[in-house]
């Protein structure tokens, strides 16, 4: 092969991913024009991706996945395309609701909340313990009141006293004092001569989720509510009680309770859940976000418990991360950033951010989809619009998807809520599912390798194929029964009802031949004249068969080489 000399080697020896940013001949040398199905772990070189196997056989398509965690028992949620969340792959869902269009949900003191994000129509959050069936979170007041009448001789005040009942559930949320109906409270009225205790009866008791009942009363001729010392009934059935005690035993105030939410309204379009200083956040799709008490998920303020932004109505609150103590409130355009005061919500101060950038809960990323918007070394990275870019108290002013900007201008605008972008911190890389080409349904998996650094021009980037359409991905590690459990990516199809594992072990999709390629730039001696190519050496190794093919200018009809079975041991 000495002739071989007098012609002008042309080597590659890189291979940094797809580059798709204006016509071909710009492709750098060390990038691709297609690349398709491919890793770069190693420096230098490409190799194809793992394979797909099935991690569930479940009766129902997945669009969206969450890992739930209830008292250290972990079921994987998914929901179909018709309103249906299921556990596991148990074919009878947990709950339905045909409006329901996504959801999102958080692990918060061994139980799950659940948000349903509708298209428009009314719904309320959920709670679900793991064990009982799946309810509203919350709860409704008592709709009767007691009967109180003289007891034997104690020490209540004289004067005019005010009761009230309120239910405690089973995952302790106090209720409205009642009885109340439509929300009007009418309390029972106990004259007290002075001296004596005060007999109850007729408590009212709840449903299956009631585990106990809580009186509250006035001091004598007044208004304000307090919990009753020794007001604690602990059980659903018990409905006599007797009190006894002075005025000045009253000291904890109930009066909280009247303004809290009896069902707490759900997402509308685009929403999230979030969890910053032990209380629960929940954005409804519009310019203010609920906030729960301390360390009580359920009981939300409807006065105190708002974070309100002036916004106008169409640039409403869709998602939330957090950075050391710093809380930030996402917008479909527009970060605001707000920090616990330690007064009540709708105190705390607010301070914009960004007017430009924004993005919805599952375009921020997250290392793991038991929580929304987990970051890695106090960043994020957020999709928008513009494209993918880190988030760390500031927004990066270059896009990391700068080298495939084609690409993402193929987004569809109205399906940029079902963007999902998964960061894998182990292997160094980052997968993105966007709707493109008129779907509003995500249905490409882009992927981004930092291995080299996490910038615009650091960043490999490839496409992951498969014989059916993506439309759900999701990071987690979760023991479904086929194989150990892996800490991997899962892939969900409408064309099937399998949820996929991407995983080392596999070498094929389920059966079918992975068809990865890799398409270098317009690799030439001479643009625009006529240049003959007398040899090509590859260095490869592996199982299956290569194809090589070669192109004339202008990507022009495809002359195929040959085909060569590859070895695992070449020599």
């Amino acid at each position: 092969m000495s002739y071989l000399t007098e012609y002008t080697p042309l080597s590659i020896t890189e291979f940094k991913g797809l580059y798709k940013r204006g016509i071909p001949d710009e492709t750098p040398v060390d990038h691709a024009i297609c690349c398709e199905n491919n890793n770069f772990r190693e420096k230098g070189q490409w190799s194809t991706r793992a394979g797909t196997g099935v991690s569930y056989a479940m009766n129902h398509s997945t669009k969206r996945i969450f890992l739930a965690n209830t008292a250290g028992v972990a079921h994987l949620l998914t929901l179909d395309f018709a309103g249906n969340i299921y556990k596991d792959n148990d074919g009878t869902p947990i709950w339905a609701d045909a409006n329901i269009v996504d959801f999102s949900a958080l692990n918060l003191f061994n139980r799950v909340y659940i948000l349903p994000i509708t298209n428009g129509a009314t719904a309320f959050l959920l709670v679900w313990d793991g064990t009982n069936p799946v309810r509203l979170a919350a709860g409704i007041a008592p709709t009767t009141g007691v009967t109180a009448v003289d007891g034997s001789a104690g020490h209540i005040d004289a004067g005019v006293h005010q009761l009230g009942v309120c239910f405690v559930t089973d995952t302790g949320f106090i209720t409205r004092p009642g009885a109340s109906t439509a929300g009007v409270f009418t309390p029972t009225i106990y004259v007290a001569p002075g001296g004596l205790q005060v007999d109850l009866s007729g408590i009212p008791t709840g449903g299956s989720d009631i585990v106990a009942r809580i009186i509250v009363a006035t001091k004598a001729n007044e208004t304000l509510f307090y919990f009753v010392p020794g007001g604690l009934i602990n059980d659903n059935t018990t409905t006599t009680l007797t009190l006894d005690g002075y005025d000045t035993d009253l000291l904890l105030s109930a009066d909280y309770l009247f303004d809290l939410f009896e069902k707490i309204p759900a997402a509308s379009i685009a929403g999230s859940l979030y969890t910053f200083h032990s209380r629960l956040f929940l954005a409804p799709g519009t310019n203010y976000v609920n906030v729960s008490l301390p360390s009580d998920p359920e009981s939300i303020d409807e006065v105190d418990g708002l974070i309100t932004l002036p916004n106008p109505a169409y640039n409403t609150i869709r998602a939330f991360c957090q950075l050391y103590d710093t809380l930030y409130l996402v917008k479909s355009t527009g970060i605001t950033s707000t920090f616990d005061d330690g007064d009540v919500p709708s105190t705390w101060v607010v301070t914009e951010v960004d007017g430009t950038h924004g993005g919805f809960q599952n375009s921020i990323s997250t290392i793991s989809v038991t929580n929304v918007a987990l970051g890695q070394n106090e960043m994020f990275l957020l999709c928008d619009l513009g494209g993918i870019f880190i988030f760390n108290g500031a927004t990066s002013v270059i896009p990391l998807t700068w080298k495939i900007d084609d690409i993402w201008q193929m987004i569809t605008p109205a399906g940029l809520l079902n963007i999902t972008i998964m960061n894998d911190p182990f292997k160094e890389v980052f997968y993105v599912l966007i709707p493109t080409q008129g779907s509003t349904e995500a249905n490409l998996l882009l992927v981004g390798d930092y291995t080299e650094g996490l910038t615009p021009m650091l960043i490999k980037w490839t496409m992951f194929t498969f014989p059916f359409t993506p439309c759900c991905i999701a990071l987690y590690n979760f023991n479904d029964g086929n194989g150990p459990a892996k800490y991997s990516l899962k892939v969900a199809t409408q064309d099937n009802t399998f949820l996929f594992k991407i995983e080392d072990q596999f070498t094929d999709d389920y059966g079918a031949g992975i068809n990865s390629y890799y398409q270098h730039y317009l690799h030439t001696v001479d643009h625009g004249s006529i240049n003959l190519f007398r040899a090509i050496r590859v260095r490869s190794l592996g199982n299956g068969n290569m194809q090589q093919s070669i192109f004339p200018e202008d990507l022009g009809v495809e002359t195929v080489l040959m085909n060569i079975a590859m070895s695992a041991g070449p020599g």
